[in-house]
């Protein structure tokens, strides 16, 4: 409620489904988020959020952007996608190329943006994320504004969203 108050427009949540969390623990967390208290632990309760700020005409994006999944790993992806996408859920917030890869080979069709952390640090790899159908890129922290503008305007494409943190190593 504060956060819509405040005037949010979009927000970034995770989800760790207990099936996940009993095999790998929270040590390997689907989203990067080492703990419980810092995502969600079920689709109830994700649920009940994505409806109240949709009913606000808010946006919510899923965050799966774990560095790596391993092949083990992949497997419980078309049941969370599947709940998702019955949720209508805006899209996802990805890191890994094998998952990017697995979006588009099982025809899942979701917003997706490209997190930092998968290193677009140049107009060529922004180029390459497109093909597989990012429509928003949110770049490194670590990235000045010059380093940024140069990339937007080397890669001219007007389809494409662009996002930057202004906190340093802390989403907000």
């Amino acid at each position: 409620d504060m956060l819509l108050c405040a005037g949010a427009t979009e927000f970034y949540c995770g989800i760790m489904p207990f099936e996940w969390a009993n095999k790998y623990a929270v040590q390997v967390s689907t989203n990067r988020l080492a703990g419980e208290k810092y995502q969600f632990a079920s689709f109830n309760s994700l649920t009940a959020i994505v409806e109240k700020i949709h009913s606000a005409g808010k946006k919510v994006y899923v965050s799966f952007d774990a560095l790596y999944y391993t092949k083990d790993q992949l497997p419980y992806f078309p049941k969370y996608l599947n709940i998702l996408k019955k949720l209508e859920i805006d899209g996802l917030l990805v890191s890994d190329v094998s998952l990017l890869l697995f979006l588009r080979e099982e025809h899942f069709k979701f917003k997706i943006i490209m997190n930092g952390n998968a290193g677009i640090y140049n107009s060529r790899s922004l180029k390459y994320f497109r093909k597989f159908g990012v429509s928003r890129i949110i770049f490194p922290m670590d990235m000045t504004v010059s380093e940024i503008e140069k990339i937007i305007v080397l890669t001219s494409d007007p389809g494409l969203e662009y996002q930057a943190y202004i906190s340093a190593e802390r989403c907000l």
